[in-house]
């Protein structure tokens, strides 16, 4: 996400000084959603670093609760009881890790990883497409511009929110 940050952080290079002309609206919404794309993906970029600081941990917890009875590493490794049904099956990824010790607050940190990029990339687009606006003259120059950004940016939601 740092790197898309740092496109956008290039993109405002390339925006003109603020004078009578680029001071409308128009501009100013362009240079808004600009702004709060980088500052969203810097957030992202933090949560992104803390989820795999959180995972990094996770072998060492997993050994701390084997050596603390009542935790499933115990019973699975100390004790030799199986693990549970309903932790193995495929929704249930999740549970297993907190279980094995992934602190409960990665959901957050997740949740916030992953809204900071969706809307990171919305406000991208909505500034490109704002600055396409802008310099262009003829509907058919912006329509031929905006059409494949908004079917690369269907497709990217859908991918990333399907999984």
């Amino acid at each position: 996400m740092t790197l898309f940050a740092a496109v956008q952080i290039v993109l405002i290079q390339l925006l003109p000084d603020a004078s009578d002309e680029t001071t409308t609206p128009l501009w100013k919404a362009t240079r808004f959603f600009m702004y709060a794309g980088i500052i969203l993906y810097l957030g992202g970029a933090i949560s992104a670093v803390a989820v795999v600081q959180m995972a990094a941990t996770l072998p060492l917890r997993g050994r701390q609760l084997c050596m603390t009875e009542n935790t499933l590493p115990y019973r699975a490794f100390i004790k030799g009881k199986p693990i549970p049904h309903r932790l193995l099956s495929d929704s249930a990824e999740m549970d297993l890790l907190e279980e094995w010790g992934l602190k409960k607050r990665w959901k957050f940190v997740g949740y916030h990883m992953l809204l900071s990029y969706l809307f990171g990339f919305v406000c991208a687009i909505l500034s490109l497409a704002l600055w396409i606006y802008s310099w262009e003259a003829s509907w058919a120059t912006i329509g031929s511009a905006l059409l494949p950004m908004f079917i690369i940016t269907g497709s990217t939601f859908w991918t990333v929110l399907k999984g």
